[in-house]
Formats: C-alpha cells, structure tokens, sequence
C-alpha cells in the first residue's frame, strides 16, 4: 500500500498491511513518525515493512537529512547527552 504521509498519519488504521511504501517526505519527523506506527495499530498480528521512495539529487536528499537532524538532536535532548 502506498500512502501519502498526511492520510498515513491521520485516522487510517492498516490492520491488514504487511508492506507499506511512502513516496514524500515531511520536513517534520513526528509526521513520519505517525503515518508509521499507522500500520502498527491495534490488530495488527504481522510484521510490518516499511519503505520510503526517495530520489537523488531531489529535494528528497535535503529533507532526508534535516529529518535525521531533528531526530538526533531531539534523542540527544531527551537522552540527556550529546554524542560525540
């Protein structure tokens, strides 16, 4: 099932999916975040894999990095140390 992140992360429940592909990229990682843990729902019973299409030389690169940012620097925060 491919699924935009938006309608990924707002009231759709995937019990079903086992495969679930994401063609955009949110500059915002709890987006992301939200449309993933979508297909791991309540009911579930299965693994779940979860792919994000992204192209090189796109915008896709750029957001791909501030979203890895933003995650490490909220897991530093929340962790209590920077990495090093």
């Amino acid at each position: 099932m491919q699924l935009s992140i938006k309608a990924g992360g707002v009231g759709l429940t995937l019990t079903a999916a086992s495969t679930v592909f994401f063609a955009e990229l949110s500059w915002t990682p709890g987006d992301l975040n939200q449309a993933e843990d979508s297909a791991h729902r309540i009911g579930q019973v299965s693994s779940v894999n979860i792919y994000y299409l992204l192209a090189n030389g796109m915008v896709d690169d750029i957001i791909w990095d501030v979203v890895q940012f933003k995650l490490d620097n909220l897991g530093q925060m929340l962790d209590g140390h920077e990495n090093t």
